[in-house]
């Protein structure tokens, strides 16, 4: 049908342009003619001389010449052009043809039971995604996930152990994810998403993917809600924005993951390995972190209402901002500096006898205290030297003695102020 359609369309092109060239013919001829027939009234008949006439009508012959060559050379630039226009769209037609012949036949190879057909499949399809990035790249994204999510579902209900419980969280040692399956994902993981959408999300919800390898995987946008990632490797992928809401990632190696803005909420991470992994703004209200590796991981604004974190790793991790982190989790403010104490001002109260057993005299402490003399002097005797040419004169008269503080250079022992005995 299809062949027939373009055969058709090339008929009528064909035969519109040979009419288009015996016609350019015909006027070419009738052109030629007139030019040759029309010069003989041309000259004035004022002139007279032979070789004058035949000098101007060769000079008409060739204008009209000119004309007509430049007419030709439009017509043909005109034909030249359809017959490209023609041929680039017979080519498309033909295109696209063998592109939905392709499209078609790998379907039907998806089909197929046999692993080594559907694999040449899957193959196909990449090289058509890659081939038409912005006509068939979204359809091939979608077929690739639709034969995921046939070929690897994931329910609850259908992984009960026979007490009745669920093993959502457990893994049988001999489960391996089909070869087929990881090939569809691993052209997923690679895909050149720079066209697509911010509407277009790539659909494995529900999907069984334990042990999956998706390191470096692009799955920025991917709705993965309730898929099964246990234990699947997924170092370094983007996902960033993701839905992951009640999936298990479960011993999921997430080293330098990004996921930011990624919806986690009620996701079972417990034994997750997320070390510097990228979790701004992340959403993991409800989410089981028991025990998983958050060292280094950066938390900041995500949303951690009713997380369970008993066992987690967050040393190093980045939690500015993080919303609904429980008291014993977050991050210890460091202490003010201690400023010195103020100096406190020293008193000593030494309680001196009036007069010395010695000389009989007035006697006098001096005492140094940070840097400054400090002297004592009992009874209110007056103008008493010191030994050092300064005089204490601030005593009182009921006998209490007061302190003067004197300048000193340098500190000095303490002293027993005495002088010579009054006879």
């Amino acid at each position: 049908m299809v062949v027939r359609r373009i055969e058709r369309r090339v008929s009528r092109r064909s035969k519109a342009t040979l009419w288009f060239t015996v016609l350019a013919v015909l006027a070419l001829i009738l052109a030629g003619s007139l030019l040759w027939q029309a010069p003989q009234g041309q000259p004035p008949a004022e002139v007279t001389d032979p070789g004058e006439r035949s000098e101007l009508q060769d000079k008409f012959r060739r204008t009209g010449a000119e004309i007509i060559l430049g007419g030709l050379a439009l017509a043909g630039l005109y034909l030249l052009w359809r017959r490209v226009s023609a041929s680039e769209r017979t080519a498309a037609i033909f295109r696209d043809y063998g592109t939905t012949e392709r499209f078609n036949q790998a379907i039907e190879q998806l089909a197929n039971p046999s692993p080594a057909i559907s694999l040449g499949g899957i193959y196909t399809l990449e090289r058509i995604a890659r081939a038409s990035p912005n006509g068939d790249h979204w359809q091939v994204m979608e077929v690739l996930t639709a034969y995921v999510r046939e070929h690897a579902r994931w329910s609850a209900v259908d992984h009960r152990n026979g007490n009745g419980a669920t093993e959502a969280n457990g893994v049988s040692p001999e489960h391996s994810i089909p070869a087929n399956v990881q090939a569809a994902l691993a052209v997923l993981a690679r895909r050149d998403c720079s066209g697509e959408t911010l509407e277009q999300r790539l659909n494995l919800t529900a999907t069984d993917l334990r042990g999956a390898d998706l390191e470096q995987a692009q799955l920025q946008r991917a709705d993965l809600t309730g898929a099964n990632l246990k234990g699947a490797r997924l170092g370094g992928a983007c996902l960033d924005s993701a839905i992951l809401e009640g999936a298990i990632l479960v011993d999921a190696r997430l080293v330098g993951a990004s996921l930011a803005e990624a919806r986690l909420r009620g996701a079972n991470l417990a034994g997750a390995k997320l070390w510097d992994a990228q979790l701004q703004g992340a959403d993991l209200q409800a989410a089981n972190l028991e025990g998983a590796s958050l060292g280094g991981a950066d938390l900041s604004w995500a949303r951690l209402w009713d997380a369970k974190l008993q066992g987690a790793d967050l040393q190093g991790a980045k939690l500015d901002g993080a919303l609904g982190l429980p008291e014993d989790k977050e991050p210890v403010k460091a202490a003010a500096p201690q400023q010195p104490p103020a100096p406190i001002a020293h008193y000593v109260p030494t309680e001196l006898p009036a007069i010395s057993p010695i000389s009989g005299r007035q006697s006098q402490t001096m005492v140094y205290l940070n840097g400054i003399k400090h002297g004592r002097r009992r009874n209110g005797s007056n103008n008493s030297s010191n030994g050092h040419g300064h005089e204490n004169s601030h005593a009182n008269g009921n006998g209490k003695g007061a302190v003067e503080e004197i300048p000193a250079a340098e500190p000095e022992p303490v002293s027993w102020g005495s002088g010579d005995e009054d006879s």
